[in-house]
């Protein structure tokens, strides 16, 4: 693995020497390294960047904790639905399954490789709690005009944005339409706040409370005598919720909040770079009828997150035949990413399969290969991957 030309990195944005040297001011002058300055100027910039407002915005130590204090807040129970697309990653719908309740799996369109209203209507009943609404790959899924009546049925939504930061519904940053939604920033991001982080962002700020406190073990003051400090005691526990459930330490450090803030300053041009990128591996493969890239439709902006294709007609052992020649012919270190959550053994219990016609092996998920694709790649590595790619194929 170590001779590669283009291993498939863990790293989508590398930190510069001047990215470390702006965290010695955290080392060096702050009162705390948890739960402090850098953590409240994260949050605010990160609303201000996506358009929310800021006190909606609460850091976590990664986007699974989020999910896992969404699911604390919809309180479900057996026989409650959450429906979910089955093309994703586990940790989408993982964090449900604690409380008991069935998922179930939409398809994905066979275009967009996302699930989209269509797929995810036919599958709501009576028993639907929740829907969430992944935007994989960087691409959004367009669920939007769907919202309302969603809501008025007493389901929550989600949306899992954690590969979607910059990615647009016309003029609308992805996140701010659904009740609660997830961002990531760990290790393979297009940026990272030190390998992992995130941000859950809440629509109705009323919630704010209890969820910074099941993000900080129940943490907060006493009501007390301000001449007389210390009693009873530093802080009081509380449960975060009426029914008194146990709160986590859900909690991001100040040296990945004062990374974050500088790398979002710097996103726009990251995005811009990956956009530029993604744009010549399109361009070169417009001629090639079998690779198949997501359709992105014009009111879309995607935040190019990932570069996947689809080697539409392969079969599963020519597919195999491609990803070693692009190993050992070419040095380039393809991957294939998102089984269907339906086969792997966690989600096997208790979460039925209905029609998953555009996902399964003939049609999408046999036939995909994901291909290296981070901030450190300049266009003559887009056009030597691509071209390997094109090559492979004829």
């Amino acid at each position: 693995m170590s001779n590669l030309k283009y291993p498939f990195l863990g790293v989508g944005h590398r930190l510069t020497e001047d990215d470390i040297d702006s965290l010695k001011p955290v080392a060096f002058n702050s009162y705390t390294y948890t739960q402090g300055y850098y953590l409240n100027e994260f949050e605010d910039s990160f609303g201000m960047y996506i358009g929310a407002d800021k006190s909606s915005c609460v850091a976590v130590s990664n986007a699974a904790c989020a999910m896992e204090m969404i699911s604390d807040h919809v309180n479900l129970s057996k026989g409650d639905e959450v429906i979910c697309t089955c093309h994703t990653y586990c940790a989408s719908v993982y964090p449900f399954l604690r409380s008991g309740a069935t998922i179930v799996w939409a398809d994905i369109d066979k275009n967009t490789w996302l699930s989209e209203a269509e797929q995810i209507e036919k599958l709501i009943t009576e028993s639907t709690r929740v829907i969430v609404v992944v935007h994989l790959y960087g691409l959004p899924s367009d669920c939007t005009q769907s919202y309302t009546r969603w809501r008025n049925l007493g389901i929550t939504i989600i949306e899992d944005c954690a590969q979607a930061l910059g990615a647009y519904i016309g003029n609308t940053h992805v996140g701010l339409l659904s009740d609660f939604s997830i961002f990531s920033f760990q290790s393979h991001k297009n940026i990272s706040t030190l390998g992992e982080g995130g941000m859950l962002v809440i629509r109705e700020t009323v919630y704010e409370q209890n969820i910074k406190l099941n993000r900080h073990n129940g943490h907060c003051e006493y009501s007390r005598d301000s001449n007389m400090y210390w009693r009873p005691a530093m802080i009081n526990v509380i449960a975060p919720y009426n029914d008194h459930r146990i709160p986590h330490n859900f909690c991001l450090n100040e040296f990945s909040c004062a990374i974050g803030v500088r790398l979002l300053g710097q996103y726009d041009i990251i995005l811009g770079q990956r956009k530029t990128n993604y744009s010549i591996a399109r361009k070169m493969t417009l001629d090639t009828p079998k690779l198949k890239m997501q359709h992105i439709s014009p009111h879309k902006k995607s935040s190019y997150h990932l570069l996947p294709f689809r080697l539409e007609g392969y079969s599963t052992k020519e597919v195999d035949s491609v990803f070693s020649k692009m190993m050992y012919d070419y040095g380039v270190q393809c991957v294939k990413q998102y089984m269907p959550l339906y086969k792997y053994p966690l989600f096997q219990s208790g979460c039925p399969i209905r029609l998953i016609k555009n996902t399964e092996a003939d049609v999408f998920y046999d036939q995909m290969i994901s291909l290296p694709f981070h901030d450190g790649l300049h266009e003559a590595d887009i056009e030597y991957i691509i071209g390997s790619l094109i090559k492979c194929i004829q």
